[in-house]
């Protein structure tokens, strides 16, 4: 099975960030829709530059970096 990350970037820094959450999921098992009632959390200084479409490449290649020196760890 592979997994499927998706990902926004943005182009210029907004002077308010919003976030827009989806809080139902299908649940394959019980073929229904149900309410996600995870909490959503971040931290209270957003480093706005790691997501910016400029430093896309910069991003992918140090998340690539991280997840090679994670395998080595294991």
């Amino acid at each position: 099975m592979t997994k499927v990350n998706k990902s926004y970037w943005i182009i210029n820094s907004p002077e308010t960030l919003c976030f827009q959450l989806q809080r139902v999921g299908f649940n394959k098992a019980k073929g229904e829709i149900e309410k996600i009632n995870d909490v959503f959390k971040f931290d209270k200084e957003i480093y706005i530059d790691r997501f910016l479409l400029d430093n896309e490449k910069t991003y992918l290649a140090n998340l690539n970096l991280i997840k090679n020196l994670q395998k080595k760890v294991h």
